[in-house]
């Protein structure tokens, strides 16, 4: 009697336990195979699908890109075709002002020869006789302007002549000084300013020397404070510091 309550106790204490049948290992492989092929199915047809969907689009950014490709290709030749015409306007250019620059020099240099033979003209006029009956040395003409490079620094040329209304008659050579008193206009007043004047150093300056037969024509600068106006100027011919002709000209 014990034994048996004692066995119906542990049949009531006892878990409930479940049998389940297990399928073999090959039909278990075999589901394995066949779900792993249904996805490769289904991947390979959402691949082929999309291809399909996306082929026109494909083809449309294709065409684009060989659109773009040529009109790219069109404006690359156009830009270097506009360089090309660029770089032939430039030298053309170039060459005009090369052209435009050696005209202004031709002109400058015919300007400078037409003054030189005006001069030259003057000078020869000049050379003709007198016309009283000068003796000895005498001052024939005389010119004076403001210096291109320096306006406070003039420049002067004078004709000096020996031998009166006998042009190139035999005399004795004649040597001497020029010296030259500008009657200038200084701030509103009249002054007076001596060449050869003092030097910067305050010593006289070089005399210029006067050594003719017949004519000598001389050339020189005076510097004169800015603003100065020469109205009038003596020109004077020294020999051992005595006056053998002197001239006065108006400006």
């Amino acid at each position: 009697m014990k034994a048996r309550r004692l066995l119906r106790r542990a049949s009531v204490l006892a878990p409930n336990v479940t049998v389940r049948s297990r399928l073999p290992w090959p039909v278990t492989i075999l589901m394995i195979a066949v779900v792993l092929g249904l996805a490769a199915a289904a991947a390979l047809w959402a691949f082929e699908e999309g291809r399909r969907l996306t082929g026109s689009h494909d083809s449309d950014l294709r065409a684009m890109n060989r659109e773009l490709s040529a009109r790219l290709a069109a404006v690359q030749a156009e830009r270097d075709k506009l360089s090309a015409s660029a770089g032939t306007v430039d030298a053309r250019l170039s060459m005009a002002e090369g052209a435009q620059a050696q005209m202004a020099e031709q002109l400058k240099a015919l300007e400078a020869e037409n003054a030189q033979l005006k001069e030259d003209l003057a000078f020869f006029d000049s050379l003709l006789p007198a016309p009283t009956n000068t003796a000895g040395i005498y001052v024939r003409s005389f010119r004076i302007a403001p210096d291109e490079a320096q306006p406070t620094r003039l420049h002067f040329r004078v004709l000096l002549m020996q031998g009166g209304g006998k042009a190139f008659a035999p005399v004795s050579e004649f040597e001497g000084q020029l010296a030259l008193k500008l009657n200038v206009v200084q701030g509103g007043k009249p002054a007076t300013i001596d060449f050869p004047g003092p030097s910067n150093g305050g010593t006289a300056a070089q005399a210029v020397r006067v050594k003719l037969t017949h004519y000598q024509r001389l050339e020189g600068t005076v510097d004169v404070p800015p603003g100065t106006t020469v109205q009038s100027v003596m020109v004077k011919v020294l020999q051992n510091g005595k006056i053998k002709a002197s001239q006065s000209f108006s400006i």
